[in-house]
């Protein structure tokens, strides 16, 4: 499959501005492995202007695709490949010296790091005897071997690092267009440039090593990730966590376009209940409840092992609970889990309290309330304190409401990692009871703020909380909630 080469102009143009110059100091492209040093390279190859150059490529026999398998027929011919030995440099060196206006040397050794110390300092004082031109790549991890061979350079005149940085969002959409022939779409260019950290080589990994690239499917004219699941997913350990770390951040910013195609990704990397439960968290707000609960019986977990984990259950009670109205079953899968999670009991049975308060069923969470203890736990306090405000609120004292939301809110934005929809939604509820209060600008300030944060503020989350909420209580949505 065609694999493009994309972006890179401005460190072309740096190269060229060397190659340029009459007596440069050494160059060295550096960057993280899988980043296009070596594309780089092969491209560079075509700026060198071979009436002046004797261009010779020193293949170290790096354990993977090397520049000198990578050139084109037309480089071929233009190029000397020799191996990474000093007699071969100085055999190469000197084939040209004998013709008329003797070219100059340019040495190109991608993943120098590997070359023996030797060789780096036979073409160091080749540099320094006839002004031979010294393009390297090393790559920025991992750490260099003990000695380092490229230290001999480390202080010679002229000499200078190019870093190669990440992809940019744009580049990589660029890329997903040439490799497919046609525009993705915008959440899954943002998923896969945000899973890849802008790296070309783990993209590619993702797309021609593990297939993907052909279980794309096309929705209204676009490339999207297919919504089956389909094999697993072989990666690396840095690609895995660089997937799992976007989904989390993703998660976290409540971007829900992107999270659902990292979701999908994750899914089939093995990270399936931590992956499960956010997923099936977005399915909720989406009012697809039925399929969440689908996702989660899918993993095919006993009900004692699924209960052990406190982020399914808690996703499981949600979707039975604000999705399909089934409160008395959330509460019972709650209060068993609590039984199974000593440890955790404090929060689920928090957040038990704070389900059946949500849902109308006030007495039991204010009894459970008093034996909580919650400053033990801080996602437990925030879901007590939460529940305290809606049984403040079902007794008409709006006031009182006030104050244990504004302590949840503290709570919750310190918790923005693990439930970055909570502090949203308590705002929401927030603004309610500064509006039943008669504290109008106040009320008007919070929800002025809390719009200006735009992208990934929650509003939407908060809107979509309430009407679940609304829908299996039977309540009206309050008016400014309208956008």
């Amino acid at each position: 499959m065609f694999w493009p080469f994309i972006g890179r102009t401005e460190q072309l143009d740096h190269i060229d501005d060397v190659l340029r110059r009459d007596r440069p100091g050494p160059l060295i492209v550096t960057g993280e492995s899988g980043i296009g040093r070596t594309a780089l390279l092969l491209r560079a190859l075509d700026l060198m202007d071979h009436r002046r150059d004797h261009v010779i490529v020193v293949d170290v026999g790096a354990p993977r695709p090397s520049l000198a398998t990578m050139l084109t027929e037309r480089q071929m011919a233009e190029t000397t490949v020799v191996p990474a030995s000093i007699a071969a440099v100085a055999q190469a060196t000197a084939a040209d010296s004998g013709e008329l206006g003797a070219r100059r040397p340019v040495f190109v050794v991608d993943d120098a790091h590997l070359a023996h110390h030797a060789v780096i300092e036979a073409l160091r004082d080749l540099h320094r005897g006839t002004g031979a031109v010294m393009l390297l790549s090393r790559p920025s991890d991992p750490p260099p071997p003990t000695p380092d061979p490229l230290d001999c350079l480390r202080y010679e005149p002229g000499v200078r690092s190019l870093v190669l940085p990440p992809l940019s969002e744009g580049h990589t959409r660029a890329l997903l267009t040439g490799v497919l022939g046609d525009e993705v779409a915008a959440a899954t260019a943002e998923a896969l440039h945000a899973a890849t950290a802008g790296n070309p080589g783990l993209l590619h990994d993702l797309l021609i090593g593990n297939g993907l690239a052909e279980t794309m499917v096309r929705t209204r004219g676009l490339w999207q990730l297919p919504p089956e699941l389909g094999r697993r997913l072989d990666l690396t350990v840095r690609g895995r966590e660089r997937l799992l770390s976007a989904m989390r951040a993703t998660w976290a910013a409540l971007s829900f376009e992107r999270l659902s195609e990292l979701c999908k990704l994750a899914l089939r990397v093995g990270a399936t209940e931590e992956t499960a439960a956010v997923w099936a968290f977005v399915l909720l707000l989406r009012g697809q409840a039925a399929e969440g609960l689908r996702l989660l019986d899918g993993l095919d977990l006993p009900p004692v092992e699924e209960a052990r984990s406190v982020r399914l259950v808690m996703s499981r009670a949600l979707l039975l609970a604000l999705g399909l109205g089934q409160v008395d079953q959330a509460a019972e899968r709650l209060a068993e889990a609590a039984r199974l999670n000593p440890g955790r009991a404090a929060l689920l049975l928090a957040v038990r309290a704070w389900v059946l308060a949500a849902l109308g069923h006030i007495g039991a969470p204010v009894a459970a309330l008093n034996v909580l203890g919650p400053d033990e736990d801080p996602e437990a306090a925030v879901f007590v304190r939460s529940a305290q405000a809606l049984a403040e609120f079902a007794a008409d004292r709006p006031r009182q409401a006030i104050t244990h939301l504004r302590r949840a809110i503290i709570g919750a934005d310190a918790l923005r990692a693990e439930l970055p929809w909570f502090a949203p939604y308590l705002t929401g509820a927030l603004i309610d009871a500064l509006l039943l209060a008669g504290r109008i600008s106040e009320a008007t300030v919070a929800a002025a703020d809390f719009h200006a944060a735009q992208e990934g503020c929650g509003w939407d989350v908060a809107v979509s909380l309430s009407a679940l909420i609304n829908s299996v209580v039977g309540v009206p949505e309050p008016a400014h909630r309208d956008r």
